[in-house]
């Protein structure tokens, strides 16, 4: 079944971001509350898209760090799943 978890982040992530990943792993909705709003419906899409299909995105947004910075982000999303589908 689709969680939504992340398993794995650039070591850049935090850099870049300026939140632990391991906070993002254990509540991907921090990540997704840093999107910007004009981003956010393209952004559910391609991630929706990308594990219907089972397949790897890319995927382009921008967020805003803790600090109120903006960041253009460019990642891969690599969907995968356990034993139970």
């Amino acid at each position: 079944a689709e969680t939504g978890l992340y398993t794995y982040f650039s070591p850049a992530f935090e850099k870049i971001t300026g939140i632990d990943p391991e906070l993002v792993k254990a509540d991907p909705k921090i990540l997704y509350d840093m999107i910007l709003e004009e981003d956010a419906p393209s952004f559910r899409r391609i991630r929706g898209e990308a594990v219907s299909n089972e397949t790897a995105a890319t995927i382009e947004y921008r967020l805003r760090r803790p600090d109120g910075a903006v960041r253009w982000i460019a990642g891969r999303i690599f969907p995968s799943y356990g034993e139970d589908g």
